[in-house]
């Protein structure tokens, strides 16, 4: 039965005596978590030394335990643990977000303008630092929510739209494209369209947000060949004059 506006309690179930809440809620944050842990093992050959790589890499890691520990904590055993250990998953998320619009300053900003990225970035870390004190303050996903739109889809979307424009489309367009799903599965929990209490807004966003992973690993996987092939500039060095 498909139900809109509405929030739908997912029924517990019993395993091996063990009560588990919203179990499909739960399944689907850790396949979230599996496709982030399966693009970083397939990464395992890939020399991610350079910085860009690095903070697209964090993407995938931070988020995959991000998912795993709010499928667990947050929802399967959350009346057992209480609200306070929904907090290592959501700032887990927010750093997430953080890594990837560090990516993409550094993929706009490279040396030229190495004064710009580190005002920026001074701004980027300064919201995370508020959202994660508010978050964990008032115990409200709201902050998550907030710093999650401006670090994908102020930052990170906004710039690799002007990279975009410039030309440098093969990484932007996959990081663009994997927006998209992203935004649907916020669609869907905005508007609480469920399909059933057993398939709910949450569990379809979860399968939507794996969608985006991927586009992300395939970007990391571009961008990588693009820097092999010299490409790009070279980012400066940490204590290089701005």
């Amino acid at each position: 039965m498909f139900t809109f506006f509405t929030k739908v309690q997912q029924p517990s179930i019993e395993l091996l005596g063990l009560r588990i809440d919203e179990p499909v809620t739960t399944l689907t944050g850790i396949f979230i978590a599996v496709t982030c842990f399966y693009c970083c093992y397939k990464l395992r050959q890939t020399d991610l030394s350079h910085p860009i790589l690095k903070f697209m890499y964090y993407f995938q890691l931070t988020l995959g335990w991000s998912s795993l520990l709010g499928g667990i904590l947050g929802h399967a055993f959350l009346y057992k643990l209480g609200l306070v250990w929904k907090l290592p998953g959501w700032e887990l998320a927010m750093i997430s977000a953080f890594a990837m619009a560090q990516a993409s300053l550094l993929r706009y900003y490279g040396t030229e303008k190495r004064g710009a990225y580190k005002k920026i970035t001074l701004a980027n870390t300064s919201t995370l630092a508020l959202c994660s004190i508010l978050s964990a303050y008032t115990l409200d996903f709201f902050w998550v929510e907030i710093y999650t739109a401006i670090g994908l889809l102020v930052i990170m979307s906004t710039v690799e739209y002007r990279l975009y424009k410039s030309g440098n489309r093969a990484v932007s367009t996959l990081l663009l494209t994997g927006m998209i799903p992203m935004l649907v599965s916020v669609l869907f929990i905005v508007v609480k369209f469920s399909a059933s209490p057993w398939f709910n807004y949450f569990d379809i966003s979860h399968l939507f947000i794996c969608a985006t992973v991927l586009y992300f690993f395939k970007a990391l996987q571009v961008q990588s060949e693009v820097l092999a092939a010299g490409q790009t500039v070279n980012i400066f060095e940490p204590g290089s004059k701005g």
